[in-house]
């Protein structure tokens, strides 16, 4: 099990005084767990949440892709910009590292 500290907040005070606390975070994995690759992914939107299907592109040519769907994730708006927050700093981190990330090639 991986192990982790969060702060969270507790509470805010009404003179926007923030009240924090560290907390142990304990991961387990699901005997569903699984890891797999994707290199497409497609967003869908609704009021209540976001969904996020990802999938491997098996085939190109010059009338149609051809998109095997693996998984799809659904979570709040929140927790979708939270996500959003966290991959971007991270991906300014790899930037920082390794360079600029490519550009991805464009059907003509």
């Amino acid at each position: 099990m991986a192990k982790d500290n969060i702060t969270v907040v507790k509470s805010v005070s009404e003179t926007g005084r923030k009240e924090s606390q560290e907390l142990k975070v304990n991961r387990k994995r699901s005997t569903a767990f699984a890891s797999t690759y994707a290199n497409s992914a497609q967003i869908s939107v609704s009021y209540f949440d976001f969904k996020l299907t990802f999938g491997t592109i098996e085939s190109v040519d010059e009338k149609e892709v051809v998109i095997e769907e693996i998984v799809s994730v659904s979570m709040s708006p929140e927790h979708a910009g939270a996500l959003a927050k966290i991959l971007s700093h991270n991906i300014e981190l790899y930037e920082k590292n390794f360079g600029s990330l490519r550009n991805l090639p464009t059907p003509n």
